[in-house]
């Protein structure tokens, strides 16, 4: 992984970590008691509100729209809700946010990576992510030994970060004919590679699935054209990872042994007429 995407990663899974942890722990309204000024929650209100009325819709985790140094901020003043069951170092993971925080300035300002600063990106996100990733483990599973994902995403704006229900229903209606890709990222705690795997809930999708014609990759990209058998009020796309080691977190009925799994639901519409 390169350092960029090492960063962006890294930056997403902490801000998704945070939501949602701090809900649990003091409520959807956490944003206002985690340590951050009201002038940087101001901020962080007017750029939502900006990217609302630039795109039509904005995230409603305002989260998304703090600074990066913010989320230190957020760590050490909230440490004692929750946050310490993760990182459990608040000293650590203070120096480990400020690299990372130096690093992405030197990438804003569109300087070249060199060569020991690509390390220190991989491997202090390696080491974050892996954190994030035990914990959530060891809630689901008692232990900290199967990939677990950290986000999954289509491409008309439908998301799961990690810790959220494993179903995530579309408001975007398709149709036949229309593409719909998949980009999915996982972390095994044990710092192996994953494999990833998209395949529609169809006949055809079912049986190249359990025929073994669906391919697992190591990439997590996707890419499925809506087929007119796929019209109906719910139609389900299955997302899939797991390790390559000989055993697995659970059994998903067509495609075997798997480690974590996300079910995307949409509604497809006919085709239109002409």
């Amino acid at each position: 992984m390169d350092a960029s995407l090492a960063l962006r990663r890294t930056e997403n899974l902490m801000r998704d970590t945070l939501h949602q942890v701090l809900s649990q722990s003091a409520g959807l309204e956490w944003v206002n008691t985690c340590g951050v000024s009201a002038e940087r929650l101001a901020r962080w209100r007017e750029r939502q509100l900006e990217e609302k009325k630039r795109k039509g819709q904005a995230d409603p985790r305002l989260i998304y729209y703090a600074d990066f140094y913010d989320l230190t901020t957020i760590v050490r003043r909230s440490w004692d809700k929750g946050l310490s069951n993760i990182f459990h170092d608040l000293k650590e993971v203070e120096v480990l946010l400020k690299i990372l925080d130096e690093l992405r300035n030197r990438e804003a300002h569109r300087r070249e990576f060199l060569p020991f600063e690509e390390q220190l990106a991989a491997g202090i996100s390696g080491r974050i992510r892996s954190k994030i990733t035990q914990y959530y483990s060891l809630m689901e599973t008692s232990d900290s030994y199967y990939p677990r994902f950290e986000f999954a995403q289509d491409s008309v704006g439908n998301v799961y970060s990690i810790g959220e229900g494993k179903s995530v229903t579309s408001s975007v209606k398709l149709r036949p004919g229309e593409e719909v890709q998949f980009k999915l990222v996982a972390s095994d705690p044990l710092g192996e590679v994953v494999e990833y795997l998209v395949y529609p809930n169809s006949s055809e999708g079912i049986t190249a699935a359990r025929s073994g014609r669906a391919q697992w990759n190591e990439t997590g990209s996707f890419s499925f054209e809506i087929l007119p058998e796929y019209v109906g009020e719910r139609f389900i796309f299955i997302a899939a990872v797991r390790s390559k080691r000989e055993f697995h977190a659970q059994k998903e009925h067509v495609i075997g042994k798997i480690d974590d799994k996300v079910n995307f639901n949409y509604e497809v519409l006919p085709p239109r007429c002409r």
